[in-house]
C-alpha cells in the first residue's frame, strides 16, 4: 500500500507541457488585452488634446473679433486665415497668439440679410490641424 501511495506522488509532481501552455495562452490573452487598453487610451488622450487646443483657439479667435470694430464683410478685412506656422505676418485682426504648428484658424463674416450688410454679421471660426476641421464656431457681431 505504501510503495502504490509513493508512485501515486512522485507521478502528481510538476506540470504537464499541456498546462504549462495553457497558461502562457491565457497570461497572452490578458497582455493583449491589456496593450489594446493602452493604446485606445493614448488615442483618446491625442484627439481630447486636439479638440481642446482647437477650441481654445476657436474661442480665443472669438472673443478677439468681437472685441474689435465692427468691420463691413464687403471690405478688404474678410475672410482671413491664421496658419500656425509660420506666424503670420499681418492681418486686420490676429490672435494675441500665434496658433500652435499644425493648426489653421479661418475666419470669415457673412452678412445675415441679402441685402448687403446692414450691420448684423455671423461670424465663422473653423479650427484645422494638419488639414483636417476639427472645430468650427459661429456667433453674430453687430454694429453698435
Amino acid at each position: 500500500m505504501r510503495r502504490l501511495a509513493q508512485r501515486l506522488i512522485k507521478k502528481e509532481t510538476g506540470f504537464s507541457l499541456v498546462e504549462v501552455l495553457v497558461g502562457l495562452a491565457i497570461i497572452g490573452i490578458v497582455v493583449v488585452g491589456f496593450l489594446m487598453a493602452i493604446a485606445t487610451a493614448y488615442k483618446a488622450n491625442i484627439i481630447s488634446d486636439e479638440r481642446t487646443t482647437a477650441d481654445s483657439l476657436a474661442r480665443a479667435q472669438m472673443e478677439y473679433v468681437k472685441a474689435q470694430g465692427y468691420i463691413s464683410a464687403d471690405s478688404a478685412g474678410w475672410p482671413y486665415e491664421l496658419p500656425g506656422s509660420p506666424p503670420p505676418v499681418s492681418w486686420l485682426w490676429a490672435i494675441p497668439v500665434d496658433p500652435p504648428a499644425g493648426y489653421t484658424v479661418n475666419v470669415d463674416a457673412i452678412p445675415i440679410h441679402d441685402i448687403g450688410d446692414d450691420g448684423i454679421q455671423k461670424i465663422i471660426i473653423v479650427v484645422s490641424h494638419n488639414n483636417k476641421i476639427i472645430v468650427t464656431l459661429e456667433d453674430l457681431k453687430a454694429d453698435r
